[in-house]
């Protein structure tokens, strides 16, 4: 074999670094005819666009942020132009890529951010390609080998399937170097500190503490596998000191990942930390975990029509997802090959008692850890969710065996080079036959470009009719990051605009669990005009609306923009988003004080709770003890709660002063002759307070219920055939009120001069839970008495509610006085579902034993 097919080299040579440059060239070439990218325009066109890549815009937006300047290393991460009125917060996602979106975004400065995403792409298959070649010739193979198994490894399906959409995992050119370094480590006398394979070995990991958190994990895994396998070979008395460097080495790697999430460590620390701002379940790991099937079978656009056929069936078939979609998984004809080859090497070497290759053992360990059910899914259930996609661990394996056979066949001896060249040629082509995905063709990119500048028109549209950093609101409200995705596209759609614009702030995009990502949804419960109403106080320009988010396609907020003259309407060309003109406040007010920073420390629920009535730190305190002290009611929404049997204030001879809120809100009083009568045992042993048409209790707090809400009393009364109010929220301004009881012998609902009934009132005497649930829109009623359905009714004129709570009558007006006994009040700030309805007509039956279903 000539000295062009030997392994002698130990440095990579200046013809090394022709070679390198050649490789670098091929894998363009390459790239270039799979994406069909030979244009100026193809190139400002991204490679993909589709909504169907879910995770696509915000790879994008972290690209526009790097751009704009917003990207820093170490200090917080705050992007301006998003999550109006205040700012997008990006600290509580972990971010290790920064080196990458960095430079991504000053090349975008240059080029423009969508060619500088595609040639993010292209470096990072060619980057895999070229330090493939570096590491098999660092570990002495043939460079016609090693060039082959860079082409291989570049152009593999596991890069083609994540692309641009996942260009952090496509990353993955430290992996063979991370293989140098842990064979170095595991091998006689390992790494010494003194050597200049340390020196490399602290520059692999530093470079590899940069790269997505997964490589990171499995390097440092590697490594303290390697490190323990020289201490286990010298002992312990010797084998601690040999074992020192792979020490430094994984401490490098760590210490680099940590430093690159410095800001959301720090942030966490100083405001505490956000649960809420990534979503993870163990689910996920066994739906994203690794599995071994997903490495064999095919994609379903494989060019040979057998394997097609076999991909599609089989994912029609499997129980699991195929892992992340499109496939990446499979590792290629070639990827099988190596690894069936170092099985029978391993397997021949285990039955001549002699050592198995340490790519065996690299290839055991990744699937005992990262298999559906293995050591990460242990780990899983203790409710340790970081790394949930561990399918992408393939392309370590892919790398390994590989490597593999690339060393091997470096020490086959050809008779002439020649037969080394057509055989490395030959093996590349079926290689890429079989591996890269079908070429993408002119009418693909003129559809995506297509796509692309019905998005930019939109969006030059809306900044041509608003002044400079006008504020967009964006509805449907989806939470940042992993919220639900938009029907017909993903969570991220709302990114859209945002590429495109120079001065706009919009609305989505800050990190879900903290105050300022509260308020739109607290908003979203209101009546559509109360929308508007809000929105253009707090200085929003424009509503920006994608139609598939909506049941109704948005013609509710664009019937309802029309009757208050805002009918200028600017479409998308696609005829999925459109964006209507509002009438800002020349004095906004600011929804949010940024230094609000408790209410993090709660429950979503909790927090969605403070928001949407304004709660103190006390009060939120409160609400939670509420919950936590009565774990067999529905607690969620419930801001009023009375009881008889807790929190009543009475004097001498029983008559009660005040009746304080369980849910730690509001209290109502009384004094004097107008106070009603506690009375101990009015049903099944419980206590009820008595009211004898002229008594009652009341404040005049603000309970703000101005959205959907269902109001409940249980009481009884002597006379259900005359008109008398249980429970009234508000004082005596017309529509502006909401009130629970009966007139002339049916359960019937006030908004003072705007009331609805419904079914029969129960009989005289006769304990009742009595229940009205209003919808969010102010308009369709539903009626439960004895916990059964008791009419529906449909009304509007409804206003918000004035300020006011009265138990036993309607402020100023005698005539409604309510005569007999209430036991039990509640009112909860949604419209109850009937899941929640069953649950709390079982809980009051069961406490008074009362006859309802």
């Amino acid at each position: 074999m000539s000295k062009f097919l030997s392994a002698e080299a130990r440095k990579i040579t200046r013809l090394d670094l022709l070679r390198v440059i050649v490789l670098a060239i091929v894998c363009t070439l390459i790239w270039c005819t799979v994406y069909n990218r030979w244009t100026l325009t193809s190139w400002q066109t991204p490679i993909t666009y589709h909504s169907g890549d879910i995770d696509l815009p915000f790879i994008l937006a972290e690209m526009k942020m790097a751009e704009d300047g917003h990207l820093s290393l170490f200090h917080y991460s705050i992007v301006p132009e998003l999550g109006a009125p205040l700012y997008a917060n990006w600290n509580d996602y972990p971010i290790t890529e920064k080196l990458l979106f960095g430079v991504t975004g000053w090349l975008a400065r240059i080029v423009g951010l969508f060619a500088a995403a595609n040639l993010a792409v292209l470096a990072a298959q060619v980057l895999a390609a070229v330090f493939f070649y570096v590491a098999c010739r660092l570990l002495h193979a043939s460079w016609v080998w090693a060039f082959a198994g860079g082409i291989v490894f570049g152009m593999s399906r596991f890069a083609f399937a994540h692309e641009l959409h996942h260009i952090t995992v496509i990353y993955y050119w430290c992996a063979p170097l991370c293989f140098v370094v842990v064979e170095w480590i595991a091998s006689g006398e390992g790494i010494q500190f003194r050597d200049r394979k340390f020196l490399f070995a602290l520059l692999v990991a530093i470079f590899t503490g940069l790269q997505n958190v997964y490589y990171t994990s499995l390097f440092a895994q590697f490594v303290i596998l390697a490190g323990l396998l020289q201490g286990w070979r010298y002992g312990w008395r010797r084998g601690w000191s040999k074992a020192l460097p792979a020490a430094a080495i994984l401490a490098t790697t760590l210490a680099t990942g940590l430093l690159m999430t410095l800001n959301t460590i720090i942030y966490q620390w100083v405001y505490g930390y956000n649960k809420f701002a990534i979503d993870r379940s163990y689910m996920w790991l066994e739906v994203y975990g690794l599995k071994f099937v997903d490495l064999v079978i095919p994609p379903p656009d494989h060019r040979l029509p057998f394997f097609a056929h076999w991909g599609l069936s089989h994912l029609g078939e499997a129980f699991l997802s195929w892992g992340e979609m499109p496939p990446t998984g499979y590792i290629g004809l070639l990827g099988l090959a190596a690894l069936t080859w170092l099985a029978i090497v391993s397997f021949r070497r285990i039955m001549n008692n002699s050592a198995p290759p340490v790519e065996l053992w690299l290839v055991l360990w990744i699937f005992l850890y990262g298999a559906v059910g293995g050591i990460n899914g242990i780990i899983g259930s203790f409710g340790i969710y970081l790394f949930r996609a561990t399918t992408r661990y393939s392309i370590f394996i892919l790398c390994i065996v590989l490597m593999f056979a690339v060393r091997r066949l470096s020490r086959v001896n050809f008779q002439h080079d020649y037969l080394a060249y057509a055989a490395a040629l030959l093996l590349v082509g079926i290689s890429l036959w079989d591996t890269v995905p079908p070429l993408v063709t002119r009418e693909s990119i003129v559809a995506t470009a297509r796509d692309v500048a019905w998005d930019r028109d939109f969006t030059e549209k809306i900044e041509q009719r608003l002044p400079p950093n006008a504020m967009v609101f964006q509805i449907p409200v989806v939470d940042f990051p992993e919220g639900g995705a938009i029907p017909g596209g993903g969570p991220y759609d709302h990114f859209r605009p945002y590429f495109f614009s120079h001065h706009l702030h919009f609305s989505f995009g800050t990190d879900k669990g903290r105050p300022p990502d509260l308020w739109p949804h607290a908003l979203m419960t209101l009546p559509t005009d109360k929308i508007i109403d809000q929105l253009e106080s707090y200085g929003f320009a424009a509503l920006y609306i994608n139609r598939n988010g909506l049941p109704d396609q948005g013609a509710e907020f664009i019937k309802v923009l029309k009757q208050r003259g805002c009918d200028e309407k600017i479409e998308n060309g696609r005829g999925d988003v459109f964006c209507v003109l509002l009438k800002p406040s020349p004095k906004p007010v600011l929804v949010y004080d940024p230094s609000a920073l408790w209410p993090s420390t709660y429950s979503r629920a909790v927090q969605t709770e403070i928001a949407l009535h304004a709660w103190t730190n006390k009060q939120a305190d409160a609400y939670v003890a509420m919950q936590a002290a009565h774990p067999e009611m529905v607690t969620d929404g419930l801001i009023l709660w009375f009881k008889a049997d807790a929190g009543v204030t009475q004097d001498a001879n029983g008559n009660v002063s005040q009746w304080t809120d369980q849910a730690g809100n509001f209290n109502v009083s009384q004094s004097g002759l107008a106070m009603p009568v506690f009375v101990a045992h009015a049903v099944h042993n419980e206590p009820a307070l008595h009211f004898n048409g002229s008594q009652w209790l009341g404040s005049t707090d603000m309970i703000g219920t101005n959205a959907g809400l269902t109001m409940i009393v249980v009481g009884d009364t002597p006379a259900p055939a005359t008109n008398q109010i249980g429970l009234w929220l508000g004082g005596n301004v017309y529509h502006a009120c909401r009130g629970l009881g009966y007139f002339s012998g049916q359960q019937a609902f006030s908004g003072f001069g705007n009331d609805a009934t419904g079914g029969a009132a129960p009989d005289a005497n006769v304990f009742a839970t009595q229940i009205v649930t209003l919808n969010p829109a102010l308009n369709d009623l539903n009626f439960y008495l004895k916990g059964t359905a008791n009419g529906h009714s449909r009304m509007k004129g409804l206003q918000d509610v004035q300020s006011g709570i009265t138990v036993g009558r309607i402020p100023a007006w005698d005539g409604y006085n309510w005569l007999g006994d209430i036991a039990e009040v509640l009112v909860y700030d949604h419209q109850l579902s009937s899941t929640e309805l069953h649950q709390i007509n079982s809980y009051l039956a069961n406490k008074y034993v009362l006859m309802q279903k």
